[in-house]
């Protein structure tokens, strides 16, 4: 009999940062793009991120007001009733709900995510339980 201990893992900007970079560079593509980013009027990257402009998908849900606004890549249409899915934010609070889920759901993605062994699928897998509350592609 298996038991779950809840247990608390702190993420630092950086190793969120190379989640999203991750899953946007090799991951989620195959069911979603991003359709908008929210950048809130003043909001800064991390300093550490080397390009800026060209990794803002893996800062802006970072920053308060910021976020990446995502679209089902095979039927994007904002009023498509086959589009699997709506226009969802993934902003700061949805990634936490997403490594949440995948610590609880998934325990070997998220073990790999712990010692930083995870790949572009792993990654992929939480942004799926971040926008869309469960893993409904791949």
């Amino acid at each position: 009999m298996s038991m779950t201990i809840p247990c608390n893992v702190e993420f630092d900007e950086r190793k969120l940062s190379d989640i999203l970079i991750t899953a946007f560079e090799g991951g989620v593509g195959y069911w979603c793009h991003i359709l908008k980013y929210q950048k809130p009027e003043g909001a800064i990257p991390p300093t550490e991120i080397a390009d800026m402009e060209k990794y803002k998908h893996g800062w802006l849900p970072l920053v308060e007001g910021g976020g990446l606004w995502l679209q089902d890549t095979e039927n994007p249409g904002e009023n498509d009733p086959d589009a699997a899915f709506p226009r969802v934010l993934l902003d700061r609070a949805a990634l936490q709900r997403g490594l949440e889920a995948v610590a609880l759901k998934r325990p070997k993605i998220w073990l790999r995510i712990c010692e930083d062994q995870y790949d572009s699928c792993d990654a992929d897998i939480v942004i799926q339980y971040a926008v869309l509350g469960e893993e409904m592609f791949g």
